[in-house]
């Protein structure tokens, strides 16, 4: 690979002297151009091709046919005459590019369909260039190329001759091109090119071009063809070393993906791959290769192309650390700062604000020196330490606590702001940057789902910020000092940004961890970016940005916090405590509007979710105003079909103003499936499947059935639904025995570890009767009525102590075997209640 020579755009000839660039074609002179124009069909496959008639109709250019590479007879001599050929790939079309050649005049022109096509859609003139142009797909585009070997010579001058047939522009200067086609990244001139950032192409760029030349709508520009770029690792043989299982494995992924091979660590490779975490040179460095940081290979997949690997060359740590003199004992107070003067100098200063001011005090230091403020009121203290009555002491201790609050709430403000600027600052703006290396990481769109509105967030705190440091400021510090105002003037701001970022904020970290995963180029740019954070050694360093989105979350509850504290401790004649006091009322009505909002979002998210989990689900079931209170999955449906009894398992979907009857298709479902994207869990299908929809105005009691010897029958419950067979419904049963009058439906609950099936089934019922209740205020409350299981036809006294329907057992065997109708049951005997036993509520 290394021995065999580079060819390149150097060995091509250059443009026909004589003529110049117009309009980004390639143009004759103006002596070239006069005459009458004439346009030659060539062949017998468009001699009937109405689009080519059209076209030349558009143009206004007489038409001549020939079947052969010659001149018709009608043709006057001197003419512009325009040969059009459908294959530039033919013997004809070879015999007649040799006879154009040799007249070297532009005068006659070879031309194909498309390009003929879109001139006279675009109502442009034919170009007038000596060279065949079969379509105008690379139209103005300035092409070089390089990279390829001797033995691929032949390959080139066939890409070469490709691009002009499509218009493009071939030069030699990798200066004056956007694109440039290669072979691989070891060229010598590939270094520049990345260097100028020119976008490198593979020959599949060309060869796409090529198939869709007839479509005279495609360009080479557009952004499916930019994605045959040239990839990173192209004939590069890739090790790594010093890395986790893990991140090995998802790096050799990568590293396929952008064109290289992956080898085990120790056998013949280009380039080793080290870890940050490695400080000393890898055991054995095969022959050729070189050892890299990981830098290097991030690096490159995110500018989708090769970095300079000189930039990037693995050192060894232990030899550069630097061995100290016999005389380092000696210390030198005149030239050395002290560490609090040298604080700001230090890495992890870089990220905080301008305006910050450098701590000199802890905050047990305030604690337990005099304050400030009394120094600079009284002076300097006495030599003689004079004891100060008991109430004087319990004053000065709240007033200094008082001005740790205030110096926390600063500093963590300082803090807060540090890492908002950093978010927007090291991703935020990369990301959003115009023309970024290798085109966009990630679309505006998925930018905005990822840190909306943190860059606002980060303007609002920042003023914020300033205006407190203007208050609290080393020299001007006293006790009365007063800053409500200021956290009263933004708190409006605040209840209308807070709740946009956090309602959202797990789809903003599932976000990141898909793109993390799918997007090999956004995954290298957030590993340059914890990789700069960790050669500064700042206080993000080992924060993901994960960690990072959370802290806008956690900010409300601390304001919270620190300002009960300081109000705690403000006297009630201390001017500032009624502002404070206004502004934390301001900070409660922000977080009870984020948790609202929140709430409301993620009842929206399960509502959308609903078709990702219930097969066959109404449309008219998804709606923005309906929410879900409550989910049962431990229920069966009770019903009876041909003579017997079956049990179905179910879901009830309790909604505030309908219920959604779903079959199981698994063993449980809990809300965390509706919180999630909705992804099946079974193979193929959703989890649960319609049965019925039922509006909670149609429920006009619940049955709670007992047996005559016991009081109630736990497990068996049911609704009893107005309407009969004229339900309103739509219902996917069968209606077996439907009358006029209601119709009902029973259910069963099965026990589970954590609670009995009776008192599930009391909770079950209490939810609906609540959620009815909240529903139809002005009619009478729904009530619980006792209803004897003897009033079911599928139930029977047994011999045991305890009733169970007939032939359970059977049934269920059954609807294993076969498929079962589900049907309500109705009888009008049902309306015949034992009225020995009254109405009662739950």
């Amino acid at each position: 690979m290394a021995n065999q020579s580079r060819l390149s755009t150097a060995s091509i000839s250059a443009p026909v002297p004589g003529s110049f660039l117009i309009d980004d074609t390639l143009m004759p002179s103006q002596a070239e151009t006069h005459g009458e124009s004439w346009l030659c069909i060539v062949g017998e496959d468009l001699r009937d091709d109405i689009g080519v008639q059209d076209s030349s109709k558009a143009l206004k250019l007489k038409i001549a046919y020939s079947v052969e590479a010659k001149i018709p007879d009608e043709v006057p001599s001197g003419c512009n005459l325009v040969f059009v050929l459908s294959d530039f790939e033919s013997a004809l079309f070879e015999r007649l590019w040799n006879k154009v050649r040799a007249l070297r005049t532009s005068r006659v022109r070879i031309l194909g369909p498309p390009c003929l096509h879109y001139c006279a859609t675009a109502n442009v003139p034919l170009p007038l260039t000596r060279r065949p142009i079969y379509s105008l797909n690379m139209s103005g585009l300035p092409i070089c190329f390089m990279g390829f070997r001797s033995n691929e010579k032949k390959e080139m001058d066939l890409l070469v001759t490709r691009v002009r047939y499509m218009g493009a522009d071939v030069r030699t200067d990798i200066s004056e091109v956007s694109y440039v086609i290669a072979m691989g990244v070891t060229s010598s001139r590939y270094e520049k090119a990345v260097a100028l950032g020119k976008c490198i192409m593979s020959p599949k760029w060309v060869y796409s071009c090529w198939e869709r030349r007839n479509d005279p709508n495609v360009r080479a520009t557009d952004d499916d063809l930019l994605q045959l770029r040239l990839t990173p690792f192209t004939e590069l043989t890739l090790s790594f070393c010093g890395f986790s299982d893990d991140d090995r494995h998802q790096m050799e992924s990568f590293c396929e993906i952008n064109g290289g091979t992956p080898v085990a660590y120790g056998e013949a490779c280009t380039h080793i791959v080290c870890s940050s975490d490695m400080v000393s040179q890898p055991d054995s460095i095969p022959q050729g290769a070189v050892a890299v940081k990981a830098d290097w290979f991030w690096e490159s997949i995110q500018i989708c192309a090769c970095s300079n690997v000189n930039l990037h060359l693995f050192q060894d740590k232990l030899a550069m650390t630097p061995t100290r003199s016999p005389g380092y004992l000696t210390v030198n107070h005149t030239s050395s700062p002290s560490p609090r003067h040298s604080r700001k100098h230090t890495p992890s200063f870089i990220f905080q604000s301008p305006a910050a001011v450098p701590r000199t005090h802890s905050l047990s230091t305030f604690a337990t020196s005099t304050p400030p403020s009394y120094t600079d009121a009284v002076g300097e203290e006495p030599k003689v330490e004079m004891a100060e009555c008991p109430a004087a002491a319990k004053l000065k201790k709240k007033l200094a606590e008082r001005r740790n609050k205030c110096i926390e709430l600063q500093e963590t403000e300082i803090n807060y702001v540090a890492i908002l600027n950093y978010i927007v600052k090291n991703f935020v703006d990369p990301l959003e940057m115009p023309n970024q290396r290798g085109g966009a990481i990630l679309n505006p769109e998925e930018v905005k789902e990822i840190f909306y509105p943190l860059p606002q967030l980060a303007a609002l705190h920042q003023k914020m910020l300033t205006d407190l440091q203007s208050r609290f400021s080393a020299p001007t510090i006293t006790d009365s000092t007063c800053f409500g105002d200021i956290l009263l003037s933004h708190v409006d701001e605040m209840i209308r940004i807070y709740p946009i970022f956090i309602n959202f904020y797990e789809a903003r970290q599932e976000c990141v961890l898909q793109k993390s995963k799918s997007n090999p180029r956004f995954t290298a740019f957030m590993q340059l970016r914890y990789s700069e954070a960790a050669k500064l050694h700042g206080p993000f360093s080992k924060q993901k940005l994960t960690e990072l989105l959370i802290t806008p979350v956690q900010r409300m509850p601390r304001y919270l916090l620190l300002l009960e504290g300081i109000i705690k401790l403000t006297a009630e004649e201390h001017s500032d405590k009624q502002q404070l006091t206004e502004a934390l009322a301001g900070f409660k009505t922000a977080a009870q509007r984020i948790n609202d909002d929140k709430r409301i979002a993620e009842d929206r998210i399960k509502i959308l979710n609903l078709p990702n989990l219930v097969e066959g689900l109404p449309p008219t079931t998804v709606n923005s105003s309906r929410t879900i209170i409550d989910l049962v999955s431990n229920l069966v449906l009770v019903e009876a079909s041909d003579g017997e009894n079956l049990e179905i398992p179910v879901c009830l979907i309790i909604f505030n103003d309908s219920i959604e009857i779903t079959k199981r298709r698994v063993d449980s479902v809990s809300m965390d499936d509706f919180n999630s994207a909705g992804t099946p869990r079974t193979s193929g299908k959703r989890v649960l499947r319609h049965i019925d929809f039922i509006l909670l105005t149609e429920i006009k009691r619940m049955l709670r059935f007992y047996t005559d010897k016991e009081t109630t029958a736990g497990d068996l419950f049911g609704m009893a639904l107005s309407g009969g067979c004229n339900n309103s419904s739509q219902s996917s049963l069968s209606l077996a025995a439907a009358t006029p009058q209601e119709q009902w439906i029973v259910f069963r609950t099965l026990n589970c570890q954590n609670m009995p099936a009776a008192t599930q089934t009391t909770n079950i019922i209490s939810t609906l009767v609540k959620a009815r209740e909240s529903v139809v205020c002005t009619e009478p409350k729904l009530l619980v009525q006792p209803v004897p299981c003897s009033k079911l036809p599928f139930y029977e006294e047994s011999g045991t102590d305890h009733a169970t329907p007939n032939g359970l057992t059977k049934a269920i065997k059954g609807a294993r075997s076969k498929a079962r109708r589900v049907t309500r049951v109705f009888s009008q005997q049902f309306h015949r209640i034992d009225h020995k036993h009254s109405h009662t509520n739950l």
